[in-house]
C-alpha cells in the first residue's frame, strides 16, 4: 500500500469515527434528556438530577465511560424507588432499544438489553476474560497453555464448545445457558486454583478481587449482577475477618449467604412439596377450575347481555326502517345492516359456546343453503370497508359448483368473513376476490374449495407457519397498526377440519396472499332441477371497466348464461362498439370507466339509449357518485355485483316478469284481536320503540311500563292477560317484579309472564322460570318468535 492510500484509508477512518461519535453523542443527549425529564416530574428528583446534568455536561470520552453507570443508576431509582413512573425496568430497557438504537449496541452497554439468563452468561464471561487477559508471562508456559485453553473456552461461549482441549477437568457440552453458568463456576475455580499455585493466594485474591469492583462499579444495580459472587473464591469470604473487610466485600459476603441460605430453604421447600405434590396439585387444580368456570361464566354472561341489548335496538329498528318508502339502494343498506346484526348475534353465540371449541365438542348444523347468495352476503357485510379503500371486492364461482349444498351457514360464513376481512385489513390498494371451485366425489357429494385472495403486504415464509396458532399476527410490529386479536384464523381452522376439511396459506411479502380452505358437503340436486341456471343464448352484451379482473370475472359469468359479452376498457373502444352496425341489447357501465369518459363520449351513450339500448352504471356501494351521472343513467347496481340483480336487468331488458323479491318481514297470521290486553315492561326506550312495533304490526295495541315499579302501579288499576318482562332493569328488576306478581295472584289475575331479556346462559333461563314466569324470549328476538310465543299461550286469539 503507498502512501498516499495509507493517508486516505486514515482519513476514511477518522471519518467513520467521528461519525459513530456523532451518533453516540446525539442518541446520548437524546436519552438523558429524556431521563432528565422524567425524574424532574417526579417526587425529591434533586439527588438523581445531579448525575444526569454531570453527564451531559461531560465530553464524549467522559460519557462513555459514565454511561452505564449513571444510566443503571437512573434506572434504579424510577424503577425501584418512585411510585410514581409508570413502567417496569423491562418497558423502559424496551424503550431505549427501539428509540436509540445506536445507543443500545455501543460496547458494554448493549449487555443491559439483553434476557436476563444471558446477562449473567455474558457478564461471567467478561468477568473471567477481564481476570485471565495478559498473564501468560507471570504464569510461564505451562500455566499460560491452560489459561489460555479456558480463555478459548470462556470466549466462545455460549455460541461454540469443544472438549477436546486439555483442562483437567471433566465437562460436557452445555445444552443451554444455566449448563453454560454451571461450566463458568466450574472454570473460575479452575483459574484461581492455576493463579494460587503459580502466583500465590494474595496475588489470586487481589485480581478476582480488582475485576469484581471494576465491574461492580458499572454494573452493581443489575439484578443479574449478583451471579458474578457465585464465581468468587470461598476464600474472600473470610468471615473472621469481618471487621477489616471493605464495604464491597461485606456486600459481596451478604450475597453469597443470601445465595446459600436461598438454595437450603428451595432444598427444604422441594422436599416438602414432593411430600405434599399429588394432594397440593390435586386441590389447586380444583380451585383453579372452578375459578376459571366462575370467572368465565361471569365475563360471557355480563358481556352477552351488554351486547345484546343494543343490538336488539339495531335489528329491531332495521326491520322497522325495511317497511317505509326505501330506494333499492337503501334498501340494500338495510338488508346488509339485519344480516350482520344476525351474524353478530350468532358469533356472540359461539362465544358463548366456546368451552365446546376448546373442547374439541364443537357442533355442526348441517342444513341446505344457497352459495350463490350466501357469498353475496359475505362480499356485501364487508363492501363499505373495502370500497373505504378503495379496493375492488370480487367472487368468482366456476360454472360447475352446485348452487345448493349441504353444510352449516353460519360457520361457513364464519370462516368467509374473517378471512375477507383480514385480506382486506391487511391490503391497501388492488382487490380482495373469492373464487370458489369444486371437485366431485360424485354426483351427490364432494369438496367445495373456496380461495380468498388480495393484493396485500403478504406474508413472509417463516411466519407463515405461525398464522393458525391463537394470538398471533403475521408481524409483529402490526400490532398497533392492524387492529385483531389473532384469534380468528385459528377459530376458522378449528371450523374448517370440523366440516371435514383443511386450510393453508400461500403467500409473498408485497405481492398479497392466497387462503385456500375445502369442505366435504353434499349437493341438492333437487333444488338444483328447481332453480336452473339462465340462459340469455339471445342476449348481446357490453361490459366497461378498467379493472381487468372485474372484466374477467364478469366475462366468466356471462359465458355460462350462454350470453354473448363484450368487453371495453377505454371509451375509443365503447365508441367504435356504439357505431358499429352489430351492437348490443344491454351495457353495464363501471363507475371508474365513466369518471375518464369525455362529454363527447356520454353524449354517444344519451343518444344510443333512445335507440332501446338499456345502460346501467355500477358503483361501489356507499360511494357518492357525480350528479351528471345519476341524471343520465336511470338504472343503477352497486358493487360487489350480485348474480340475481344481474339477471334481474337482463329479464328486465327482454321484457321477462322476473321474480320479485319480498324485502319486508314476514308478518305471521291475521291476528288483529285487540282483547288480548298486553304490558311491555322494559327500561330501554329504543327497545320499547321495537316491541312496540312489532307488537301493533302484530295487531295488537300494548302498554309500556320503564321498571317493576311502574308495572305493579299500572297493574293496580289494569288486568293484562300477558307481559313481557325485561330482567335487569333500575328501581324493581324482573326477577323480583315476576315474585310479587305472583305472590299477589288474586290481586293481578295471574297474568301469563314471559322473559324478555339479553340474558340467555341456561342459569338465566331457570332463574326465571324458578321465580315464576312462564316462558323465555332472548334479545335480539325476531318478529316471528314473538308471535310464535303469543299463539303458544293464547291459540285462540
Amino acid at each position: 500500500m503507498g502512501i498516499f492510500d495509507s493517508i486516505s484509508s486514515a482519513f476514511k477512518k477518522d471519518e467513520e469515527l467521528n461519525h459513530v461519535d456523532e451518533l453516540f453523542k446525539k442518541e446520548a443527549a437524546a436519552l438523558f434528556s429524556y431521563l432528565e425529564e422524567s425524574v424532574s416530574s417526579l417526587d425529591n428528583p434533586q439527588t438523581t438530577l445531579v448525575p444526569i446534568r454531570s453527564f451531559l455536561n461531560s465530553s464524549i470520552k467522559e460519557q462513555k465511560e459514565k454511561l452505564t453507570l449513571t444510566y443503571l443508576y437512573v434506572e434504579k431509582y424510577l424503577t425501584d424507588f418512585s411510585s410514581d413512573f409508570k413502567g417496569s425496568k423491562e418497558q423502559l430497557r424496551g424503550y431505549i432499544k427501539q428509540q436509540y438504537p445506536h445507543l443500545a449496541e455501543f460496547e458494554n452497554f448493549a449487555l443491559i438489553f439483553k434476557e436476563q439468563q444471558l446477562q449473567e452468561l455474558l457478564l461471567c464471561r467478561m468477568f473471567l476474560l477481564n481476570i485471565i487477559t495478559n498473564i501468560g508471562n507471570v504464569l510461564g508456559n505451562s500455566g499460560s497453555s491452560k489459561i489460555q485453553n479456558i480463555k478459548t473456552v470462556v470466549t466462545n461461549a455460549p455460541h461454540s464448545f469443544s472438549n477436546n482441549l486439555n483442562l483437567g477437568i471433566d465437562i460436557k457440552k452445555p445444552k443451554n445457558f444455566y449448563d453454560w453458568s454451571i461450566l463458568l463456576k466450574k472454570l473460575s475455580a479452575l483459574i484461581y486454583e492455576t493463579f494460587a499455585d503459580k502466583i500465590g493466594e494474595k496475588a489470586a485474591f487481589q485480581r478476582f478481587d480488582d475485576e469484581y469492583q471494576k465491574l461492580a462499579e458499572n454494573y452493581i444495580n443489575l439484578n443479574s449482577f449478583k451471579v458474578i459472587v457465585s464465581l468468587l473464591p470461598e476464600e474472600l469470604m473470610d468471615e473472621s475477618k469481618i471487621g477489616t473487610l471493605t464495604k464491597n466485600q461485606v456486600e459481596r459476603l451478604l450475597l453469597k449467604k443470601a445465595d446459600y441460605f436461598e438454595q437450603l430453604t428451595e432444598q427444604l421447600s422441594q422436599k416438602n412439596k414432593e411430600l405434599e405434590k399429588t394432594q397440593q396439585m390435586l386441590i389447586e387444580a380444583k380451585e383453579t377450575a372452578e375459578q376459571a368456570s366462575q370467572a368465565k361464566a361471569m365475563f360471557l354472561a355480563n358481556m352477552s347481555h351488554e351486547i345484546r341489548t343494543p343490538m336488539n335496538a339495531v335489528i329491531g329498528m332495521t326491520d322497522i326502517l325495511r317497511e317505509t318508502e326505501l330506494t333499492k339502494e337503501q334498501l340494500n343498506y338495510v338488508d346488509t345492516i339485519s344480516k350482520s346484526g344476525y351474524d353478530l348475534i350468532t358469533i356472540i353465540n359461539d362465544i358463548l359456546d366456546y368451552s365446546k371449541i376448546e373442547s374439541g365438542r364443537l357442533e355442526i348444523a348441517e342444513q341446505t343453503l344457497d352459495l350463490y347468495t350466501h357469498l353475496e352476503e359475505v362480499l356485501y357485510m364487508l363492501a363499505l370497508k373495502a370500497h373505504e379503500k378503495s379496493l375492488e371486492i370480487l367472487s368468482q364461482i366456476d360454472s360447475n359448483v352446485p348452487q345448493f349444498i349441504k353444510t352449516d351457514p353460519v360457520r361457513l360464513k364464519q370462516v368467509l368473513v374473517n378471512l375477507v376481512n383480514n385480506a382486506i385489513k391487511f391490503t391497501n390498494q388492488g382487490y380482495v376476490r373469492v373464487h370458489i371451485s369444486c371437485k366431485e366425489h360424485n354426483p351427490q357429494k364432494g369438496q367445495v374449495i373456496f380461495t380468498v385472495e388480495d393484493t396485500g403486504i403478504g406474508i413472509e415464509e417463516n411466519r407463515q407457519k405461525d398464522v393458525f396458532k391463537s394470538f398471533t399476527q403475521v408481524d409483529l410490529s402490526s400490532t398497533k397498526k392492524f387492529e385483531g386479536t389473532g384469534l380468528g384464523l385459528t377459530i376458522s381452522k378449528t371450523i374448517v377440519e370440523k366440516m371435514g376439511g383443511s386450510i393453508s396459506v400461500k403467500s409473498s411479502p408485497n405481492k398479497g396472499s392466497s387462503f385456500t380452505f375445502f369442505i366435504e358437503t353434499e349437493f341438492d340436486k333437487n333444488l338444483e332441477l328447481e332453480h336452473p341456471k339462465p340462459s340469455f343464448d339471445k342476449v348481446k352484451a357490453c361490459f366497461g371497466s378498467h379493472s381487468a379482473i372485474l372484466m374477467n370475472d364478469v366475462s366468466a359469468l356471462f359465458e355460462s348464461w350462454n350470453a354473448e359479452l363484450e368487453c371495453v376498457q377505454d371509451s375509443v373502444s365503447l365508441e367504435t362498439l356504439l357505431s358499429s352496425k352489430e351492437s348490443f341489447d344491454i351495457c353495464f357501465l363501471d363507475y371508474n370507466f365513466l369518471q375518464y369518459c369525455d362529454e363527447k363520449t356520454l353524449k354517444k351513450i344519451h343518444d344510443a339509449q333512445s335507440k332501446k339500448i338499456s345502460f346501467i352504471l355500477l358503483y361501489p356501494l356507499g360511494s357518492n357518485i357525480d350528479r351528471k351521472f345519476l341524471d343520465q343513467f336511470q338504472k343503477r347496481l352497486t358493487k360487489p355485483l350480485k348474480r340475481s340483480e344481474l339477471i334481474s336487468e337482463i329479464n328486465d331488458h327482454l321484457g321477462r316478469a322476473g321474480k320479485s323479491q319480498d324485502t319486508n318481514v314476514d308478518a305471521p297470521s291475521n291476528n288483529t284481536n285487540e282483547h288480548l290486553s298486553i304490558l311491555v315492561v322494559e327500561d330501554n326506550i329504543t327497545n320499547q320503540i321495537v316491541v312496540r312495533a312489532y307488537l301493533e304490526k302484530l295487531g295488537y295495541i300494548p302498554k309500556i311500563s320503564n321498571n317493576g315499579v311502574e308495572a305493579l302501579e299500572l297493574m293496580n288499576t289494569e288486568k293484562f292477560d300477558l307481559i313481557f318482562m325485561d330482567v335487569q332493569m333500575p328501581l324493581l328488576d324482573g326477577i323480583e317484579t315476576t315474585k310479587e306478581i305472583r305472590q299477589q295472584n288474586e290481586l293481578f289475575s295471574n297474568p301469563t309472564i314471559i322473559a324478555l331479556t339479553a340474558n340467555v346462559l341456561q342459569e338465566d333461563r331457570d332463574k326465571c322460570l324458578n321465580a315464576g314466569m312462564d316462558d323465555f324470549l332472548s334479545k335480539p328476538m325476531k318478529i316471528e318468535e314473538l308471535q310464535n310465543t303469543i299463539n303458544k299461550w293464547f291459540p285462540n286469539k
